[in-house]
C-alpha cells in the first residue's frame, strides 16, 4: 500500500523527499565520474583560501560540486522508459559491460527505484521491472535506462496519489450475471474464503475495483507482462506490473493470465481487508479490455483446449460464481473516474 504521512491535517506524499535524496545522490555520483581527476588540485585549493575549514565541511562543498555538475546530465524526461528503448539489444558502447563499482551502484539505485515504486509511483513500475531483470550483469545502457527514469521524476516530483472514497463509476457490462444458475450446478463447492476470527466491521464500506490488462509477447523473450492496480474507493491500493511465467501464444492467453493474477488479488484482499475490520459486502468489480476472455470467465461451457489454459479459466470461473464475491466487467472508455496521479 502507498506510504503517506499526516502532517498538520494534510495528506503529503511520503516519497518526494526520498526522491529528492535519490536524484541528488545518483547526481553526485555522476559529477565525482566527471571531476574525480581534479579532487586534490581543488582540495588543495580550497585549503589554500580557507585554511580554518574542517574536513567534512570541505567533503560536503566537494560533494555540492559534484551534485551541480551531474545535474547538468541528467536531463528531464517526458517518460521513463522510451518507446524505442530496448534493453535486450544493447550495440556499441551501450553494450559494454559496468565495471564491479559501477555495477554496485546499478544495483543500488535499482532498489531505491523499487521502494519509490512501492512509495506510491507506480507510473514508473514496468520501467524498474524491466531494468531489474539486469541486475547480476548491467551495461551501459542499462543504467542510461535508469538516468531516464530518474530524469522522469526530476520532471513530474510533485505528481502524488489522489485519495477518495467514492466508488469509481462508469464500470461496463458485467458478464455471467445470466448464468448463474448453470454455474452453481458446475461449481457447487464453490463459495469465498472467509476467517472464522475476523473482527466485526468499524467502518462503512467504499468498494473495491481492480483494473487489469496484458502486453503480449512485448519482450524480447516474448514473455507477456500483467499490469495490475487495485482501488478501495478511488484510492489505489495496490499495484503490479510482472512478466508473466510462460510464454503465451496469443493475446487471448496473455490476458486470460492476467485475469486469473486479478482475481488471485482480489480474494486476498478482501481477506485483508476484513481481517483489519474494514466491511466488505460489494463484489469486487475487475475490469478488462478483452471481450474473449470476459466472455469465457463468465461461461459455464466454455471449450478451451490446451490444459493450462483450462486450469486458468476453471480458477476464474470458481472464484468469480460466488455470488457477491468478484465480477468481471468490461472495460469502457473513456471511464468516468478521478485521475489518480496529478501534481
Amino acid at each position: 500500500m502507498p506510504q503517506l504521512l499526516i502532517n498538520r491535517n494534510k495528506w503529503k506524499f511520503a516519497s518526494k523527499s526520498y526522491i529528492t535524496e535519490c536524484i541528488d545522490e545518483i547526481a553526485t555520483m555522476e559529477g565525482e565520474a566527471v571531476l574525480g581527476s581534479e579532487k586534490s588540485k581543488w582540495a588543495s585549493d580550497r585549503k589554500a583560501n580557507n585554511p580554518g575549514e574542517l574536513a567534512g565541511e570541505t567533503e560536503r562543498e566537494w560533494r555540492t560540486k559534484c551534485k551541480e555538475e551531474g545535474m547538468k546530465k541528467m536531463h528531464l524526461k517526458n517518460a521513463p522508459m522510451s518507446g524505442d528503448y530496448k534493453p535486450e539489444g544493447l550495440e556499441g558502447k551501450d553494450n559494454v559491460l559496468l565495471s564491479d563499482g559501477e555495477r554496485r551502484n546499478y544495483q543500488s539505485l535499482i532498489g531505491k527505484l523499487q521502494w519509490i515504486v512501492q512509495l506510491g509511483r507506480y507510473n514508473i513500475g514496468y520501467a524498474v521491472s524491466t531494468l531489474s531483470q539486469f541486475n547480476s550483469s548491467p551495461k551501459v545502457g542499462h543504467l542510461e535506462g535508469v538516468r531516464t527514469v530518474f530524469g522522469y521524476l526530476r520532471k513530474h516530483i510533485d505528481y502524488r496519489l489522489h485519495i477518495s472514497p467514492d466508488r469509481i463509476t462508469g464500470i461496463g457490462k458485467k458478464y455471467g450475471e445470466d448464468k448463474e444458475k448453470l454455474m452453481k450446478e458446475r461449481y457447487p463447492y464453490a463459495e469465498e474464503e472467509r476467517s472464522e476470527r475476523e473482527p466485526s466491521p468499524l467502518s462503512t464500506e467504499c468498494g473495491t475495483t481492480i483494473f487489469t490488462d496484458a502486453s503480449h509477447a512485448s519482450e524480447y523473450q516474448r514473455r507477456s507482462v500483467t499490469g495490475i492496480i487495485a482501488y478501495y474507493g478511488s484510492t489505489p491500493i495496490f499495484w503490479v506490473s510482472k512478466r508473466q511465467k510462460v510464454i503465451a501464444g496469443s493475446t487471448y492467453e496473455s490476458e486470460f493470465l492476467a485475469l486469473k493474477a486479478a482475481i488471485d488479488e482480489a480474494r486476498g484482499l478482501r481477506f485483508l481487508l476484513r481481517g483489519m475490520g474494514i466491511e466488505v459486502v460489494r463484489e469486487t468489480s475487475i475490469l478488462g479490455d478483452n471481450q474473449g476472455v470476459l466472455k469465457s470467465a463468465g461461461n459455464h461451457d466454455a471449450g478451451l483446449n490446451k490444459k493450462h489454459i483450462g486450469i486458468v479459466y476453471h480458477r476464474c470461473s470458481a472464484r468469480t460464481f460466488p455470488k457477491g464475491s468478484v465480477g468481471v466487467h468490461t472495460l469502457r472508455s473513456p471511464i468516468v473516474a478521478r485521475e489518480t496521479l496529478h501534481s
